[in-house]
């Protein structure tokens, strides 16, 4: 999925979301805006990076891997603090 089908999914959510909030929905709501900032932060992703399924240099990989697991400013350990 390319980024501009993640934008255009999380603007969707988002107005669900609001729909469902406007029915006091709140269980809907609530599940549907969080899926909107994940369509959102994909999009940010997509943005900088080519198709995840193409075949990555053995480089690439220790850089992902290095993004993600650093324990000072890796993705990982900042979400497992925050969940």
């Amino acid at each position: 999925m390319d980024r501009r089908r993640f934008q255009e999914l999380s603007r969707i959510r988002l107005d669900e979301a609001r729909a469902l909030l406007e029915s006091e929905l709140s269980d809907g709501a609530f599940y549907l805006a969080g899926y909107a900032v994940e369509c959102a932060l994909k999009a940010c992703i997509a943005k900088n990076t080519r198709a995840r399924y193409e075949r990555k240099t053995l480089r690439e990989a220790q850089e992902l891997y290095k993004a993600i697991t650093e324990p000072h400013n890796g993705v990982l350990p900042w979400l497992q603090q925050n969940w």
